[in-house]
């Protein structure tokens, strides 16, 4: 979902999550990795309510699971944002429509996508 940087993800939380398409498996409930500013009643019960298990924990026991051999599964998104705004055209949009905006988005993933899995551009790379 796309709005202002001066408003709260947590507001957000609803319509991102019922705008996802994911093939999962009967029996199987996906997990949501959500940090401490999503850790409140309202929104467990809107993740829980649209089919999605929340997890939810603190910087510290982030970090002792990745002291304990674990990985970190939040910091797999804040390494995404960091290749995001590596595209100019992301870190500040100059854009007005939502759906240009979406647009040049979903090309920079599809970009970070393929650069990452195709054996020629793997070293190429900018991240």
């Amino acid at each position: 979902m796309i709005d202002g940087a001066n408003r709260h993800d947590a507001k957000l939380l609803e319509p991102t999550l019922t705008t996802l398409r994911i093939a999962v498996p009967v029996g199987v409930r996906p997990g949501v990795c959500l940090d401490r500013g999503y850790d409140t009643h309202a929104a467990r019960r809107c993740v829980e309510r649209l089919g999605f298990e929340p997890h939810v924990r603190s910087r510290t026991q982030e970090l002792q699971l990745v002291h304990h051999g674990g990985r970190a599964r939040r910091w797999v998104v804040e390494a995404t944002f960091a290749w995001l705004v590596l595209f100019r055209r992301l870190k500040i949009s100059y854009e007005r429509l939502a759906i240009t905006r979406i647009a040049f988005l979903t090309l920079a993933c599809a970009l970070i996508t393929w650069r990452a899995s195709h054996p020629a551009t793997r070293a190429e790379a900018a991240y």
